[in-house]
């Protein structure tokens, strides 16, 4: 195993667009909106987590992750064209159970947890089984894994990549900071063998002020197959990185019209029940996709949030008791600010999914009017592209 030290990089505050440049289009998302897409949904299903798409049955397909079971989708359709589960108990089975997993092409996937192990399987058949060495990544704890779309990618034939989360529910609760500073390891990669080929080692964008916020390590990344990188960024900065075998090989800072406002989480106790609120006027990082018809990259911040039920308790209904409004930025290959565009989901609504395609770029409608069916809106960025 070989780890990359960051020794030096320069820092490169790119002006994409300045705030003031007019050419800049603002307005609402709304007006891009036009075809619809539906896909299949059975009524026990509530919520589906969109991946990304895949080559499967030897058409592309897009895919869902949940509970261990994985669903494909036709992209022209929106009909389901397989499932896969991976069973708690018996051979096929992940030892410590399945965190998160990816749908790889030619009907592969792959499973693992926090613990390190993990699954290759192919044809529904354990392929190779092996445990990474996570005592490698930095820490004497193991590192919690934030439950999110694509913490782990397939970066070429036989390397896949993992994002790291180091927030440390157990030392905030003992009035100690949730996250170090001087943590590195935001990004590991491994070969199909269970061997590290390389952990990154470079600081996030933050002060000490942010110390205790539970999303400080929920970051948004988008894979660029032609230099086999990704490109990172962090919930509450405006900076982006371009990372390649571990190491930062290009960093840019976002231009934005409209003002962003990170601002640390609250963290507040009751009853024993510690809990994190971001400010309702509190910006955050929460997509960064390439659309593949036009080949723009979308930035998607959750601007403000209104409360309409400030006594809700329950902590399911309380996620659709806001009006959240987000802001899609457009930006050009060269990541030149192109657009923002505005939009509102209101209360008993949720902005879930935002996927790119083959078929074009689409987004959940706020209003779902079937318990069977799931539907999307394309959004149609083309006048952008010109």
């Amino acid at each position: 195993m070989r780890k990359l030290l960051l020794l030096f990089i320069p820092l490169l505050a790119i002006s994409c667009n300045s705030p003031e440049n007019e050419d800049v289009f603002q307005g609402k998302l709304e007006e891009f909106l036009g075809q619809e897409l539906s896909f299949e949904r059975d009524t026990v299903t509530g919520f589906m987590n969109f991946y990304s798409t895949v080559e499967y049955q030897g058409k592309e397909a897009l895919y869902t992750f949940a509970n261990g079971q994985f669903q494909f989708f036709d992209t022209k359709t929106g009909r389901k064209t397989g499932s896969f589960q991976i069973p708690k108990e018996g051979p096929l089975a992940l030892k410590g159970g399945v965190f998160d997993g990816a749908a790889l092409s030619n009907e592969k996937i792959i499973a693992y947890n926090e613990f390190g192990h993990v699954n290759l399987y192919e044809q529904e058949a354990v392929q190779k089984s092996f445990q990474l060495p996570m005592d490698k990544i930095g820490l004497e704890k193991s590192i919690y894994f934030r439950n999110q779309r694509m913490d782990l990618i397939q970066i070429s034939n036989n390397s896949f990549e993992i994002l790291n989360d180091p927030f440390d529910m157990l030392s905030n609760m003992k009035d100690n900071p949730g996250f170090d500073l001087n943590f590195g390891a935001w990004v590991a990669q491994f070969d199909g063998d269970g061997n590290w080929l390389c952990i990154s080692d470079f600081r996030a964008p933050y002060d000490e002020s942010f110390q205790n916020t539970f999303s400080i390590g929920a970051l948004t990344r988008m894979k660029d197959s032609e230099s086999h990188s990704t490109w990172i960024q962090f919930p509450f900065s405006d900076s982006l990185y371009q990372v390649k075998e571990c190491l930062i090989v290009n960093r840019l800072r976002l231009e934005s019209k409209t003002n962003l406002n990170f601002k640390p989480e609250e963290r507040t106790e009751d009853g024993g029940i510690t809990t994190w609120k971001r400010p309702d006027d509190g910006s955050i990082n929460q997509h960064l996709v390439r659309d593949s018809q036009t080949g723009l990259a979308i930035r998607v911040v959750l601007l403000k949030e209104k409360d309409g039920n400030p006594d809700e308790t329950d902590q399911r209904k309380k996620i659709y008791s806001k009006e959240a409004t987000y802001l899609f930025l457009i930006y050009d290959p060269d990541w030149n600010l192109l657009a923002e565009l505005e939009m509102v989901y209101p209360i008993r609504s949720r902005f879930e999914n935002l996927i790119s395609t083959k078929e074009g770029l689409f987004i959940n409608k706020p209003e779902q009017a079937s318990e069977d069916e799931y539907e999307f809106y394309k959004i149609d960025l083309s006048r952008f592209a010109d």
